[in-house]
């Protein structure tokens, strides 16, 4: 816990960095004052907070199991070979970082921040976005922004930045701000117009109180304090029996030679009359499990992870794990990866290039029940129109709807009409007649 006096120096109008001011929080007369979200409270809160950190790693680790498709943009149709440099680009973003090292940095920092800068690289003379050589992750608590008071009207990010500073082992460098592409998140912004809002922004209270938690538990376990208390059990004429400082410190030495080791004594022996009261703390009776608890079930739904696939001493059934990994992809992993992707084309201008890339789930085991599900309910639907199409019931376009497909100019024909045009082709003059 920070002990930085933030007020000491507020009051001679010095603004402390957020190192000084603690990036916890800070304490002002013997109280906790709870401090505003910050891009380097929050690399604190993750590295700090254990189950934060798993909920949002198991996020990402979730988000970066899509298999990367790069399709062409007219027909969504894979070509062999023809988007090779693509393919490679997206492989590896830079040399530092795989695919899926940079997918998983950039949704934690989505999932942190509420926004992640990329530096988008290309060789001299390109422009048009078809020859990027590196893609390079920004941290943001490394950035800074300095914004125009301009929003209305604007028609991108970077119109609203007059400067990006980038400092890091103690060199600062400006940055083309025209360069860097902002993938954002889908959360809200209140606070801040240029970048959506952080979802652990409302969690600041139960984050920190989980590292209290930790930090009491953690002082509990090492300091322990007394467990009981040695007193005088005589008394004389002039009253209770008082032992000398010198008799104190002659207790404690003696006392620490005596436990459960072989070189120790096990048989107290006193000359003084003695005797013992056992102080004990009641750890249950703190309740600090039961308040763990539920602030990671608060941080859960904040961030919708389910909370069923964190380890708990109830355990949970397999049918409630698969349960809770669907949920996991349909309601959270697949919108942020929808969000992502259209992010990312947008940021590498695929549409002018005639490319589209995405993020295929359907092939993760959990998902795949759904699948089945779905073809068999297909197949039965199917069957059903056309059936209605051989009797009669629908046309040939309303029968392809009924099957997903597309429908053909001039075939709003029901089935006896499209056998007596058959059988005019075919020279049969005998037409079919309906019931």
């Amino acid at each position: 816990m920070s002990k930085f006096n933030w007020f000491g120096l507020a009051k001679k109008n010095i603004i402390p960095t957020p190192q000084q001011q603690g990036i916890q929080f800070f304490d002002y007369n013997n109280q906790t004052v709870w401090t505003s979200l910050t891009e380097e409270n929050t690399a604190f809160y993750m590295q700090n907070c254990p189950q934060l950190a798993t909920i949002i790693n198991r996020k990402a680790s979730a988000f970066i199991n899509g298999k990367t498709e790069v399709l062409n943009s007219t027909t969504d149709n894979y070509v062999r070979g023809k988007y090779k440099e693509w393919e490679a680009l997206l492989a590896r973003p830079n040399p530092l970082q795989t695919d899926r090292q940079w997918r998983k940095q950039i949704y934690t920092y989505l999932q942190c921040y509420g926004y992640c800068p990329v530096l988008i690289k290309q060789p001299a003379g390109f422009t048009d976005f078809s020859r990027v050589t590196d893609m390079w992750i920004l941290p943001p608590q490394y950035l800074t922004i300095t914004k125009y008071s301009n929003y209305i009207g604007v028609k991108t990010i970077q119109e609203q930045i007059k400067e990006i500073k980038f400092s890091y082992g103690g060199t600062t460098t400006i940055l083309d701000k025209d360069s860097i592409f902002f993938f954002v998140d889908e959360s809200t912004n209140f606070d801040n117009l240029l970048f959506p809002d952080s979802k652990l922004s409302t969690l600041k209270y139960p984050i920190n109180n989980i590292i209290k938690n930790y930090e009491a538990r953690g002082t509990i376990a090492e300091k322990k304090g007394a467990i009981g208390i040695l007193s005088p059990d005589g008394s004389d004429v002039g009253g209770a029996t008082i032992a000398t400082p010198e008799q104190k410190e002659q207790l404690q030495t003696d006392y620490a030679k005596y436990g459960f080791s072989r070189k120790q004594w096990q048989l107290i022996i006193s000359t003084i009359s003695m005797k013992f009261t056992p102080i004990s703390m009641n750890i249950k009776d703190m309740m600090l499990l039961e308040m763990e608890t539920a602030d990671v079930i608060t941080i859960c739904n904040a961030l919708n992870y389910p909370y069923d696939l964190l380890g708990s001493e109830k355990g949970t059934t397999f049918s409630n794990l698969d349960g809770a990994k669907k949920m996991l992809y349909q309601d959270s992993i697949i919108p942020d990866s929808l969000n992502f992707c259209e992010q990312l084309n947008k940021a590498l201008h695929t549409k002018e290039n005639n490319v589209k890339i995405q993020y295929d789930y359907s092939w993760i085991p959990v998902l795949q029940s759904d699948e089945k599900t779905k073809a068999e309910t297909r197949k039965v639907q199917g069957d059903a129109v056309i059936h209605e199409y051989n009797n009669n019931a629908i046309t040939w376009n309303e029968m392809r709807q009924g099957l997903y497909l597309d429908t053909v100019v001039g075939m709003d024909l029901y089935k006896y009409q499209l056998d007596n045009l058959n059988n005019n082709i075919n020279g049969n003059n005998n037409p079919t007649t309906t019931s």
